[in-house]
């Protein structure tokens, strides 16, 4: 039978337990603190095992600490659902004065969740549930979904199937198009982060009006080669730019994020035979390169709008710090932009790591493995975990 309104408020929070032994789920438990207490991992669950290793080297850190590590948003294609279920959940069942000090401000809305009760047992914001999806070792999206449950002492996540979404049949299933209403109207798309390598050598020795006309026809040169590729321009800084590249037709987004990237390098090595012919120039003009990639809503008037822009860590983030850890006008790629990839392209990128001068092809490091990775300052430290590799060339078709 239905209940009124006053017997919903009024009826007593169940008081239930749930051993961990008990459990057969990936489960996350969180204080009124907003820290893990537990995690209970499973063997073939990425996600839950990479929670546990950054609680494990952050145990002092908030739940949102450890989510907006790089390495779990690698595993996550649709990452802001999952971010956006637990915000919000722990927004309603924790207190204003908790959540206020230490969750994270965010300077966007974000979408809110309708609760989704079970059988009306539990009063409304004590239990819901998000679809998520993530991939395996082999690249396949996996239905997941997350559920939330409020108890005395904390907070409880479990991590399981998503019942709903595997009674579909295959053909109402795709790898790229996650079927969730969480995803109605996002596109996957790419940033690409461009950055002046050893822009002080070349600053001291150009004067300053010179030095403008330069960055001025680097800049103008890229907003072309971009523009060839549905490219738009997100931002400018001084010596670094960022474009954001939705995806046109079937290509990844990535992988002409890729091929734009060596297009600008062949395009700088042009304008640094122009200036050595015209003007005796004698230093290197080289742009060190970043890319990430994501899935969001994509304004048209304002790209930087989206989630991946605003939120730190995101893509815009990933692609940024790729660039400023970049050197010698290399390109490095997120392991989960490059995971989209096809495998008939992929075939045509030659990547690696070099290891003691050497190329070990096909491979990829976490950034902390990096001889050049020695900055730990926020947000850089978070994203120390991330996977990259690096594009040493591209075969055409």
């Amino acid at each position: 039978m239905p209940r009124t309104e006053e017997t919903t408020e009024n009826q007593p929070t169940p008081h239930v337990h749930f051993p961990l032994e008990a459990m057969v789920s990936s489960t996350l438990f969180i204080d009124h603190n907003l820290r893990i207490e537990w995690v209970k991992t499973k063997k073939s669950d990425r996600l839950s095992n990479a929670i546990s290793d950054e609680w494990q080297d952050d145990p002092l850190g908030t739940v949102f600490d450890i989510l907006l590590r790089a390495s779990l948003k690698e595993l996550v294609f649709n990452w802001q659902p999952l971010f956006t279920f637990v915000y919000r959940f722990l927004q309603k069942t924790t207190s204003k004065e908790i959540f206020n000090r230490l969750a994270p401000t965010l300077s966007t809305g974000i979408k809110e969740i309708t609760p989704k009760i079970i059988s009306g047992q539990i009063r409304q914001g004590q239990i819901d549930s998000a679809p998520i999806r993530l991939e395996d070792e082999d690249g396949q999206m996996q239905d997941r979904r997350i559920y939330g449950l409020v108890l005395s002492e904390g907070t409880l996540f479990i991590l399981n199937k998503d019942r709903q979404a595997s009674r579909k049949t295959g053909a109402d299933r795709h790898d790229r198009q996650p079927a969730s209403d969480d995803d109605t109207g996002k596109i996957p798309f790419s940033v690409l982060s461009a950055r002046l390598d050893d822009s002080r050598g070349i600053v001291d020795t150009m004067l300053p009006e010179a030095y403008y006309q330069l960055m001025t026809r680097i800049w103008d040169e890229c907003d072309g080669i971009l523009a060839s590729y549905a490219g738009r321009r997100a931002k400018r800084s001084g010596i670094e730019v960022q474009y954001i590249i939705s995806q046109q037709g079937e290509t990844d987004p990535a992988y002409d994020a890729i091929c734009c990237a060596i297009e600008l390098k062949k395009k700088m090595r042009e304008i640094e035979a122009t200036l050595k012919s015209e003007k005796g120039w004698f230093s290197r003009i080289r742009l060190n390169i970043g890319i990430s990639s994501g899935r969001d809503h994509v304004e048209e008037s304002d790209p930087t709008a989206g989630m991946a822009f605003i939120l730190p860590g995101g893509a815009a983030d990933q692609a940024n710090y790729l660039s400023a850890i970049s050197s010698l006008g290399s390109i490095w790629i997120t392991k989960s932009a490059f995971s989209h990839i096809a495998s008939h392209l992929t075939k045509r990128i030659t990547f690696g790591i070099y290891h003691n001068q050497k190329l070990i092809p096909r491979i990829f490091a976490k950034i902390s493995d990096l001889r050049h990775s020695n900055s730990t300052s926020f947000p850089e430290k978070g994203m120390r975990s991330m996977a990259v590799t690096r594009i040493i060339s591209l075969r055409n078709a």
